[in-house]
């Protein structure tokens, strides 16, 4: 499929502005790829034609370009460990959900960053001991799982 079939398929916007976008790729790719062979029969330095003359190349914008797919994770597999912030969070966010009954969930979470930063390491330890212990428990659920696995 060409670029301008990929803009003009993925575009959210105007099929004039589609093409319009995808005839200024394609234009520059077409200088890009003149000014190219002009340097090698020319004996220039391309790279100083194509910024005096074409300008930035224009590319293809990402949000067209092929996405990779993600792996897909098995429903099975044990969830990942909690880290310490994790720890805390779950700790925490009840009580300021009963503090602020009125507030954003961004909110809160903003306000469980703001203690965390503010707890020295001695505060941090029963959370460190709770990540630990977690980081164990993922580790012993990936054993059995796997063994599960290799077995199928």
């Amino acid at each position: 499929m060409s670029t301008i079939q990929q803009i003009i398929e993925n575009s959210n916007t105007s099929m004039l502005a589609a093409v319009e976008t995808a005839m200024e790729v394609r234009l520059s790719q077409i200088k890009r790829e003149l000014i190219m062979q002009l340097s090698n029969k020319y004996q220039f330095d391309a790279d100083e034609a194509l910024e005096l003359v074409a300008g930035p190349l224009i590319e293809v914008p990402s949000k067209l370009k092929k996405k990779k797919k993600k792996k897909k994770k098995d429903p099975k597999a044990p969830g990942g460990p909690k880290n310490m912030f994790i720890c805390f969070s779950q700790a925490k966010r009840p009580d300021l959900i009963l503090q602020y009954t009125d507030m954003k969930t961004t909110d809160i979470t903003k306000q469980l960053g703001v203690l965390w930063k503010n707890l020295d390491d001695a505060e941090r330890l029963p959370y460190k001991t709770l990540a630990a212990d977690d980081k164990e428990r993922y580790r012993n659920e990936m054993i059995l799982y796997e063994s599960a696995n290799n077995e199928n």
